[in-house]
């Protein structure tokens, strides 16, 4: 998230899933060219990301480019709609963040089952839609990886595999960074 921050452009927008990748959407991604973010805020729906990417891409035009981020939990409910992103020459990177498991949903509550997942090649699933991608297994392979779907035309997948064990902790109003203009809070809210 963080190496995807200082490739987004203005005219880009950004689509983000629920579940586990929004938290760490929230602490690692820097949008500061005011690219527009799009994600279920208040319902919590798990696959939003690719169809809200689908649409913004065909309303945003050639001159931008869709970035989808998910969790491969969130990306299974709606990778059938790959076919139509394809269909309707869409411009979209989709980085499906796998770590085998519903993150949100094991971490944040005691004794839940049946979070582990089962996935499959996100590339060969692209390909198979005539899309294009590449898997991401280490650190050293991200930049080139983002390069690649930044540079590519239609829709490009990044399989990016992580540790099941990797938790986002979700971050206290209190460590907020606030903007210069707003001033602290005089209350503190401890939502930790």
């Amino acid at each position: 998230m963080s190496a995807l921050s200082s490739k987004l452009r203005q005219q880009d927008v950004v689509c983000v899933d629920t579940g586990d990748i929004t938290l760490w959407a929230s602490l690692c991604l820097c949008l500061s060219h005011g690219t527009t973010t799009l994600s279920s805020e208040r319902l919590g729906t798990m696959g939003y990301a690719l169809c809200a990417g689908i649409a913004a891409s065909l309303e945003r035009g050639p001159g931008s480019k869709a970035i989808v981020i998910a969790g491969d939990g969130g990306f299974q409910m709606t990778m059938n709609e790959l076919g139509t992103a394809v269909q309707h020459g869409a411009s979209l990177l989709i980085i499906v963040i796998d770590n085998g498991v519903l993150g949100r949903v094991e971490f944040g509550f005691k004794n839940a089952k049946g979070c582990a997942l089962t996935g499959c090649d996100w590339v060969a699933l692209a390909r198979s839609y005539g899309a294009d991608g590449v898997h991401v297994r280490s650190d050293s392979q991200v930049e080139a990886a983002l390069a690649a779907g930044m540079a590519s035309e239609g829709v490009f997948v990044i399989a990016a595999y992580t540790d099941p064990g990797v938790k986002a902790d979700m971050a206290k109003t209190s460590d907020a960074k606030l903007p210069y203009w707003l001033s602290a809070p005089t209350d503190k809210v401890d939502s930790g």
